[in-house]
């Protein structure tokens, strides 16, 4: 494909100078004329834009009345035919390598295996830690609650010393007790 465009001279090229000032000018005068060769290839390649154009432009029109003409080929492709000679159990055997056919093998250096180690000393620690420390606070906690209701049962024995208190010390009942004894009031 070849669509280059030839530009002819004409009369005269005039080429200004654009960094140097407006009077800096050259003309050049035409003597013959150009010769302008078109190859056949390029005269069949212009004679086509057209027509590929307004294909594309009109596009809807030229897809429903274009002949649809399909060639099929009656012979199986190279890629059907390299089984003709398998039995059938074979053409559908899966080619891939099982994973038994790889050898997997692993190394850890001695540096990576004391920090595992390490790591799961540390873990075992912490969680033994934590169980004692569980152990340690239901105890803690059972012994707490007993305290708290010695003081409760504590607190009521005193509340009801108080109100006996209050009870005995009162004037009628010293008046009382002391006529018991053979007091006798004075005036």
């Amino acid at each position: 494909m070849y669509n280059t465009r030839q530009s002819l001279i004409t009369e005269s090229a005039t080429f200004v100078d654009e960094f140097e000032s407006s009077s800096a000018t050259a003309t050049m005068e035409r003597k013959a004329e150009p010769v302008r060769t078109i190859s056949a290839e390029e005269r069949e390649f212009n004679s086509r834009i057209r027509g590929n154009f307004d294909r594309i432009i009109n596009y809807n029109t030229y897809a429903t009345t274009q002949n649809n003409d399909v060639y099929a080929d009656a012979m199986p492709s190279l890629t059907t035919m390299q089984f003709c000679n398998e039995p059938a159990s074979e053409i559908y055997k899966d080619y891939r390598a099982t994973e038994s056919d790889y050898v997997a093998q692993t190394k850890v250096r001695g540096g990576a295996k004391a920090l595992v180690m390490a790591f799961v000393a540390i873990i075992i620690a912490l969680c033994a830690l934590i169980v004692f420390n569980t152990a340690l606070l239901n105890n803690m906690n059972g012994l707490i609650a007993e305290r708290t209701m010695q003081v409760e049962s504590l607190q009521s024995e005193l509340a009801l010393k108080e109100v006996e208190l209050e009870t005995v010390s009162s004037n009628e009942v010293v008046i009382e007790k002391a006529k018991e004894y053979g007091m006798v009031e004075g005036e």
